[in-house]
């Protein structure tokens, strides 16, 4: 396939056109491409901003194995479209891959992972009945507890610390428990984790704090948790509360509430402090 032809349909499935991607491949453009840096269609297709909450993301997949596309490619960085959608939190695409005959063995899991992650309780259950190791970590360094809570499922995460898992365990990078919950923007776990006495003070390895990865996130609903919680709107982080190059925490959390139904909650949180 030539170059453009090869850039266009990566474009598309960059930004989610199935209409332009069917239409790209009734028009004899070859899907199953591998362009610079190891990467093909199905990586293309998880590789994007936004894929968190990307209703789009199923369907498309569900284009591209149609039509047969790879689904073990591994880039010379170790990328697969397996371990991008694992570490994503995106559980439902995992699946779907799996089940069309993806390999497993990239993810490092455990039956126990595998049944904390797609599976049920009772699967959960009988591979701790077993003796499954509570605390082996996956590809990306995460227990099933961990990955418990990126799932956002709060049983699968109490039936983990019933049998004993690591409440304080890190991803890689030092992920906490909590930046899982608030990058797949669930909110009920997240909340649960605070009431259970998390720390919300905590970083992880970039020195970052949960309010401003929540911020970065662009997740409103966990900005408004972690401040009703007590996080502090002056500082990035527990060490740098006196550099001059911190944003303004306090604007940036504006912008991301912006209009939605948070946006009195917040304005009155900043009316309290400013009080102070």
């Amino acid at each position: 396939m030539d170059g453009t032809a090869c850039s266009e349909i990566s474009m598309a499935l960059s930004a989610r056109d199935i209409h332009k991607v069917e239409m790209l491949i009734r028009s004899g453009v070859d899907i199953c491409y591998t362009r610079s840096g190891g990467h093909d269609a199905l990586l293309d297709a998880v590789l994007r901003p936004n894929i968190v909450q990307d209703t789009q993301l199923l369907p498309l997949l569900n284009l591209l194995l149609q039509h047969n596309v790879a689904l073990n490619t591994i880039t010379p960085y170790q990328e697969s479209a397996l371990r991008v959608l694992s570490r994503l939190g995106r559980f439902d695409a995992v699946a779907l891959l799996l089940a069309a005959g993806a390999d497993e063995n990239q993810l490092e899991w455990t039956a126990l992972a595998h049944a904390t992650a797609i599976g049920n309780i009772d699967e959960m259950r009988r591979c701790l009945a077993s003796g499954c190791d509570l605390e082996d970590r996956d590809w990306w360094s995460r227990t099933p507890y961990l990955i418990a809570i990126q799932t956002g499922d709060i049983e699968k995460a109490k039936l983990l610390l019933s049998a004993g898992a690591n409440p304080n365990a890190t991803g890689r990078c030092g992920q906490q428990p909590l930046t899982y919950a608030i990058s797949n923007f669930h909110t009920p776990m997240l909340r649960w984790l605070v009431a259970s006495g998390s720390d919300i003070a905590l970083t992880c390895d970039f020195d970052t704090t949960y309010l401003m990865h929540a911020v970065q996130a662009d997740n409103a609903e966990a900005v408004v948790t972690l401040l009703q919680a007590g996080a502090q709107l002056n500082t990035r982080s527990q060490n740098s509360a006196t550099d001059s190059g911190i944003p303004d925490v306090a604007a940036l959390v504006r912008d991301v509430v912006g209009e939605t139904a948070l946006a009195d909650d917040i304005s009155e949180m900043f009316s309290q402090l400013n009080e102070m």
